[in-house]
Order: C-alpha cells, then sequence, then structure tokens
C-alpha cells in the first residue's frame, strides 16, 4: 500500500545502484520487511542474487558467531564440507563460475536492531570481502557503517491509510455502509494512529468485537487511551511481535539503557508528534527544542541511591539521539534547530510505563511541563516588542501543539486555572492567533480556562478581567464586534457603577479611568462600525494609559489612532500619528509589529497624501507579511492596495484609469475569495467596508457594469491556496486587460482571446531564492553536504531546505527535483 516512490528507488539501487549498504529504517510495523520483500522480488525479477535472512529470532545482544552462522544457514541450502561457517558463506554470495566474474548479489538483513554489534561486524566483514554484495537491511535504527544509504520508511498518507482500513475491514469480514459517518469515523482514527499501517491493522482487528464509532471514542490520546490493550487474537501467520502495540513498542524499549528508558517515558509528558507534510520550515509544529525537554524531563540533582536512575541536563541530548536511533523518538531538523517528537502511540505505550513506574510521576511532569509553557509565553509577551519579536513568534507557531496541552492541564489539574489564564493572556499579547491556530480557537481555550478559574478560592479576579478585556480587544480587531461586545458588558461592570455606566455609555470620549485595553476596543469599535470621530480622542488617551504604564502596545493604540484619523479626522492629525507610530515601531526592531503599523501609514497615504507611494509601502508590507506566513497582515495589504488604486484614477488619463479599474475588480475578487477562505468578512465592518465600496463603485464606473462583473468573476477564480491575488497585488503575476472601448473601436469590433493568465504560477516559483540555489545543487547531484560546502552554512540548514523544496514542489524525494527546474535555471 502506498510507498511507490521508496519501492521504486530501493529497486533501482538493488538492480544496479552504487550504495553498497541500504537500511531501511522506521517504527516497528511501519512496513519495512514487506517493503524490503517487494524490492527483493523486483530485483530478483531482474535476474539478481536474492538471499534473505530472518534475523527476528535471534536473542538480544547474540553473539558474533551466533549471526554468521544464522546468516549462513538462510543462504546456504546445502553445505556437506567441513568449513567454517563465514567462509561458506561468503561463498555462496560470491557465487563465481566457469561463465565468469560473479554476478550481483542482494543479501537482505531483516529486523537486526537487536543484535546491531555483531550485526555490523558481520556487515563490515563481508562487504569488505565481496564487491559483488549489496546489502539491504531493515532496522528501527542504523547499522553506522560508514557508507550507509539510510532511507527511512514513511507512514501511509491519510487516502492511504484510508484505503488500507477498508480494505482490512473486507478481510476480516466486518461490513460497513461506508457513508459519510463511517468516513469520517475511520479517516480520526487513522490519524490517531498516526496512519502507520501495523496499528491501523490492530485498530481494524477490534471491529470484529466492537462498533466503529466506539472504536474511534476509545481514542483519546491521553492516559485513558484504550489501544493499550489491543490485540489482534490468534490468527494463524502473525508475526509474534506483532500481537499487541505494546508488544511492537516494547521490542524496541527492551533494547534501552535505564537512562534512555526514563528519558523515553518523561518525554510522554509533550504533546505527540506526527508532523504536517505542509507544514514545513522552521515553524512546523513538531516535537519539542532541547531546551524544553531538558526543562521538563531532566533531574536538577544526581541521586545518591546508587539503585536511583536519574538523568542530568547534560546527558538529555546524547539520550535523545540515542532514542532516535531506535526509532522511539523522531527527530526533525529545522532552520533553527532540532526538535523532537514521539507518535502518539509511543507515547501512550511510554505514559503507561511511566504510571506503572511510580503513580505520582505523570502529575509531577505534568506540572513541570505546564509550568515551562506558561513561563516561557509569559516571558516572551514581556519582551515581544523588540528585535526578538520574529523568533518569539516563530517559537511559539512551532510550539502550539505543547502550549495547548499545556492550557489543557491547567484546565483539567486542581490548583492550576491560573496559569492557563497567563499562557491566554501571553499568546493574545503575542497575536499568535492571527498566525497560529484561530481567534475562534483561543477564544475557546480562554474561556474554559476562565470557567475552570472560576471553581477556585479566591479566584484570580485581576487575571480573569485582563483576559476578558484582551478577548474583546482581540474580537474587535479580527470584525467580531458582538464578540466583543460580549466581553466588555462581562468587565464594565466590575470597572463602573451602574449609573457610572449609564454616563459612559453616553459620552464614551469622557474618561471615567477604565483600563487601556478597554479604550482601545471601544475606541476601535466606535470608528469601525459607527464611523465616530469621537473614537480618534478614546484611542489617543488608551495611547497615554500604555505609554504611563510602559506597555508595548501602545504601538498599536498609534496604528488604530492613525486609521481612525486618516479615515475620520484631518490630514494634518493623521500625518502625525501615523508618522509616530512608524517611527515607534522601527526603532524597536520589531519587525512584523511594523509591518502593522505601515498599513496605517498607507492609509494614511492613500486618504491624505500620495497613493502611489501608499502602492510601494503595501508591497513593502505584503512581502514581508507572506514571507512571515501572516495571512492576516496579508490580506489587509491587498485589500488597501485598491483603496490607493482607486485613490489614483484622476480622470485625466483614460488608459491609465481603464487599467486601474480592471486590477480594482480583479483585486477585488480576488480578495473576495481569499476573505472566503479567510472565514473574514469586511462588509461588517463599517469605514473598511466603506473605503472597499468606494473602489468598486469608481471601477465599476469606469468599466461598466458588465465588464468590471467579468473582470471581478476572473479575479474570484484566484486560488488563494497558491497566494495568486497576493502575487496579484506584488505584480508577480498579471491578468490581462481588455482594450477600452475607444482600441475595441479601432479594431472594428475585434478583439483578441482573452487568456486568463499571463504569467501562471508553477510549483518552482513557491520557493525562495535561497530554496532555488538549493534544489538546483541537488538536481546536479550534489549531497546535502556538498551543497553545504559550497555554499557555505550548516548541513542542518540545507536539510532544512531541501526539506520544505520537496514539500512545496510535492515531490516525495530529491531524486524528482530535477523535473521542476525551469530549463533555464539548470
Amino acid at each position: 500500500m502506498g510507498r511507490k516512490d521508496e519501492l521504486s528507488l530501493i529497486s533501482a539501487l538493488l538492480i544496479s545502484g552504487p550504495d553498497r549498504l541500504i537500511t531501511l529504517i522506521g517504527p516497528g510495523g511501519i512496513g519495512k520487511t514487506r517493503l524490503a520483500d517487494e524490492a527483493a522480488r523486483s530485483a530478483k525479477a531482474q535476474g539478481v542474487r536474492v538471499y534473505w535472512v530472518p534475523l527476528a529470532r535471534l536473542p538480544v545482544d547474540a553473539e558474533f558467531k551466533q549471526v554468521e552462522q544464522a546468516t549462513a544457514s538462510a543462504v546456504i541450502s546445502a553445505d556437506f564440507s567441513n568449513r567454517r561457517a563465514g567462509e561458506a558463506l561468503e561463498a555462496a554470495l560470491r557465487g563465481t563460475d566457469s561463465a565468469g566474474p560473479s554476478r550481483r548479489a542482494v543479501l537482505v538483513l531483516d529486523n537486526g536492531e537487536h543484535v546491531l554489534p555483531a550485526l555490523r561486524h558481520l556487515i563490515a566483514q563481508l562487504l569488505n570481502t565481496l564487491p559483488n554484495l549489496t546489502i539491504l537491511a531493515t532496522s528501527r535504527s542504523p547499522i553506522a557503517w560508514v557508507d550507509e544509504r539510510l532511507i527511512p520508511v514513511p507512514v501511509l498518507s491519510p487516502a492511504e491509510s484510508l484505503t488500507l482500513f477498508r480494505q482490512r475491514c473486507t478481510l476480516i469480514g466486518r461490513s460497513l455502509e461506508w457513508n459519510a459517518d463511517d468516513i469520517a469515523a475511520a479517516t480520526e482514527i487513522c490519524e490517531h494512529i498516526t496512519h502507520h499501517p501495523l496499528h491501523i491493522r490492530l485498530a481494524v482487528g477490534r471491529l470484529r468485537y466492537q462498533g466503529l464509532a466506539d472504536l474511534c471514542a476509545e481514542l483519546t490520546g491521553r492516559a485513558d487511551d484504550k489501544r493499550l490493550g489491543w490485540s489482534t487474537g490468534a490468527r494463524s501467520g502473525a508475526d509474534p511481535r506483532h500481537l499487541a502495540i505494546t508488544n511492537v513498542i516494547a521490542w524496541s524499549y527492551q533494547l534501552c539503557s535505564d537512562k534512555e528508558k526514563l528519558l523515553f517515558t518523561r518525554l510522554s509528558a509533550f504533546a505527540p508528534g506526527g508532523r504536517n507534510p505542509d507544514d514545513t520550515g522552521d515553524t512546523a509544529d513538531v516535537g519539542a527544542d532541547l531546551d524544553a525537554i531538558i526543562a521538563v524531563c531532566s533531574d536538577e540533582h544526581a541521586s545518591t541511591d546508587p539503585d536511583q536512575v536519574s538523568v542530568s541536563p547534560h546527558e538529555i541530548a546524547g539520550l535523545l539521539e540515542s532514542l532516535a536511533d531506535k526509532s522511539l523518538v523522531s527527530i526533525h531538523i529545522t532552520p533553527c534547530g532540532s526538535r523532537y517528537s514521539m507518535l502518539e502511540s509511543l507515547r501512550v505505550y511510554a505514559w503507561d510505563r511511566l504510571r506503572d513506574n511510580d503513580p505520582g510521576e505523570p502529575a509531577r511532569l505534568a506540572k513541570r511541563h505546564l509550568a515551562y509553557y506558561r513561563d516561557r509565553v509569559v516571558d516572551d509577551a514581556r519582551n515581544w516588542f523588540s528585535p526578538r519579536e520574529r523568533a518569539l513568534v516563530m517559537w511559539a507557531r512551532s510550539s502550539w501543539s505543547n502550549i495547548v496541552a499545556a492550557i489543557e492541564t491547567s484546565i483539567t489539574m486542581r490548583g492550576e486555572a491560573e496559569a492557563g489564564l497567563q499562557i491566554c493572556g501571553g499568546l493574545i499579547t503575542l497575536r499568535v492567533p492571527f498566525v497560529r491556530g484561530s481567534i475562534r480557537e483561543i477564544r475557546g481555550l480562554a474561556e474554559r480556562c476562565l470557567d475552570a478559574s472560576e471553581t477556585v478560592s479566591p479566584q484570580p479576579v485581576d487575571l480573569q478581567l485582563e483576559l476578558r478585556a484582551a478577548l474583546a480587544w482581540l474580537a474587535i480587531r479580527s470584525g467580531q464586534s458582538h464578540e466583543a461586545r460580549r466581553f466588555l458588558d462581562e468587565v464594565i461592570p466590575c470597572y463602573l457603577s451602574e449609573p457610572d455606566r449609564a454616563e459612559w455609555a453616553e459620552h464614551p470620549d469622557r474618561d471615567f479611568g477604565l483600563p487601556a485595553v478597554i479604550e482601545i476596543t471601544v475606541g476601535t469599535a466606535l470608528f469601525l462600525g459607527a464611523e465616530d470621530a469621537r473614537a480618534i480622542a478614546i484611542i489617543e488617551r488608551a495611547r497615554e494609559k500604555y505609554h504611563a504604564a510602559d506597555n508595548p502596545a501602545e504601538v498599536f493604540a498609534h496604528m488604530f489612532g492613525a486609521l481612525a484619523a486618516a479615515l475620520l479626522g484631518s490630514a494634518p492629525q493623521a500625518h502625525t500619528i501615523a508618522r509616530r507610530a512608524v517611527g515607534i515601531a522601527e526603532a524597536s526592531g520589531a519587525s512584523w509589529a511594523t509591518s502593522w503599523v505601515k498599513l496605517s501609514w498607507a492609509v494614511t497615504l492613500t486618504m491624505h497624501g500620495d497613493p502611489h507611494e501608499a502602492t510601494r509601502v503595501l508591497r513593502e508590507t505584503l512581502s514581508y507579511q507572506m514571507a512571515f506566513d501572516d495571512q492576516w497582515g496579508a490580506m489587509w495589504s491587498v485589500v488597501l492596495r485598491t483603496w490607493a488604486l482607486e485613490r489614483m484614477i484622476t480622470g485625466n488619463d483614460r488608459d491609465r484609469d481603464w487599467q486601474l479599474a480592471h486590477e480594482i475588480a480583479q483585486t477585488l475578487g480576488g480578495a473576495e475569495t481569499l476573505q472566503a477562505h479567510l472565514g473574514v468578512d469586511i462588509t461588517v465592518m463599517g469605514s473598511f467596508a466603506k473605503m472597499c465600496r468606494k473602489a468598486q463603485v469608481t471601477a465599476r464606473g469606469i468599466l461598466g457594469d458588465e465588464h468590471f462583473a467579468a473582470e471581478t468573476a476572473r479575479g474570484k477564480q484566484l486560488n488563494p491556496h497558491n497566494n495568486d491575488v497576493h502575487r496579484l497585488a506584488l505584480g508577480e503575476l498579471t491578468l490581462s486587460v481588455a482594450p477600452t472601448p475607444e482600441e475595441f473601436a479601432q479594431r472594428g469590433g475585434r478583439t483578441t482571446q482573452n487568456t486568463p493568465l499571463k504569467f501562471a504560477a508553477t510549483p518552482w516559483d513557491r520557493l525562495s531564492e535561497s530554496e532555488k540555489a538549493v534544489a538546483r545543487l541537488a538536481a546536479a547531484g550534489l549531497s546535502n553536504s556538498a551543497i553545504a560546502r559550497r555554499r557555505g552554512t550548516s548541513t542542518k540548514t540545507v536539510d532544512g531546505q531541501i526539506a520544505a523544496t520537496l514539500a512545496k514542489l510535492g515531490i516525495p524525494n530529491r531524486h524528482h527535483i530535477a523535473k521542476h527546474v525551469p530549463e533555464n535555471h539548470h
């Protein structure tokens, strides 16, 4: 099932490849043996001699002679001589006869991870003696021979997993309707068991005893997960090591040292691994970094009891590498460093072992995990307005699963609710919901934390109020005015008496001593929804309060104050606020915040200055936001461009106005599709919606209703997944422009075909310049280490760039890169 590319590669290597030792690595039951078998069959069909050696039956740490004898017994069908086993083995593999030199031979050494020292010795001896020999090994860890070619065996794709699931159901005689509910349940099961083929087989086996929905409900990913008790039942021909998932994992676990076992079980405190293939680069949400693992899993002081195992901080890195060699831990190399994870099934097993060893240990580690991520998020929220902003936000994005796991702990563990409030507040301050997770998700988590905090005594009232106010501010920024009003209604009574509330509702421009976050929320709501000019003074008051508290959120009061002044105030007022905002942001070194603040400068230029300069600023912000994967900011850069284009239409140049109107219509259409993709409704954002309508009306007036509708429809066809409308705004993609009515008349009513795109985006165009450079070298056959030497970078950096390139090109391995390199780039 699947693995076509891997099978093709391995078969080719066995038939005529240069590699002497090829090792398929991966966790137990992933399909290494099956893949090796298929590749060996292909090689045999091409005339290659193939010998299969099953090593699983050997005892752990078998001696060299035992391994040599087992190999000889498998290779040699009959031998009546008195030769040593090794001598007979070499002769059989050499296979010389009178016809000429020995033919190519392949020796398959299956499941040898438990006898690695002896196996490594045997492999070195055979390869040094037999130039015609290629060895294909399957193991949970590398053999560690000098020129070993490692081929990781991946899990199945979601589609392949579902197909295998259905096939296994048929095999066991389980009849299902396969309606939408059945498919959804099976898909969820496959996701929980990480698309692992053995685990899918074991899961389907449970359907002999229970329903599909019940099976799905058993998979929680927590300590109450029922999969640890699964077994295949007594089926003839089953490998004894595959009778239960616990057996599969225990096979590797028993090979670990005491320190490795201790770290392995403690790693279960982290969220399970399982990286989305589309989630690449240095912000991929997978695993934990070394600092986090040291903080959570190490012992501060070594035990004086010789029977008590402990792990010091300086031992963690080496132990992680050793666990990775045993396929119990996955290493993910990114441009920012290595991250470590465990598949969910491994994590559940480790958690169970942790609990068996000490029933109180899971709770202790969960607290340490919560404390680490709470402290990290809170500290980052204090220090984001600096050159570190990008790195801090990227860390939060790549640690998202563990941050959410920490929040869940705060909700469920008695006495820890306050930590959850702090984490949620910190995430909102960092603006992480705009680039990771979703606003809906953070709001849901925050409200659950608030509910949990209401059960403790005394309640953390200040934190509760701060978080509710932060949620109101988050809601109003994202156009969710009803949600903002709900949170404000919950907090305002805590600050104002009923008479004062009535007075404040009538005169919000007066200072009633409300916190800055409430002031800026109310001011933004007034200018967005009611187009009330009092918003300018209210937001300015919020800025003053932020400034007095030395709170970096002051920069966003500048930003929204500038937006309000640009749309509702005077030109001098708007320029003063916007220039001050940009100056403060740029001086801080917080590049992402600066890209947002410059949006207000672009609006100021559009309304009260130079719309041509505004388009330049917006291309600058858009380029940064796309590189940062800030879809929210990038959408606004696109939308605001239509405002600037509309202001550039003067009526003095018919041809230019015609072209501008085309771009407005096309961009508005593309932006509409993008907003639907992102779930944004600008029509409810009063002032912003009004400006979009103005651009629409102006463009329609120039193009006419029919032509405007046609151009808007073309824009709507732009693919948001490929960032087409962003590329249109950047000038990297161009939609054709129909002739003006005058040109049309001059041609006697003839026109050229209206081609959809003059420039079509290709997968190659999604690569960064550095990724393109690395891809060209990889296509030329250079190894990652050779590329690193050529470019003067580290191998880890090249590893990350190759991984990102494969994902963006949608290919399984580097051998396919050359197909995507344009001819003029070779």
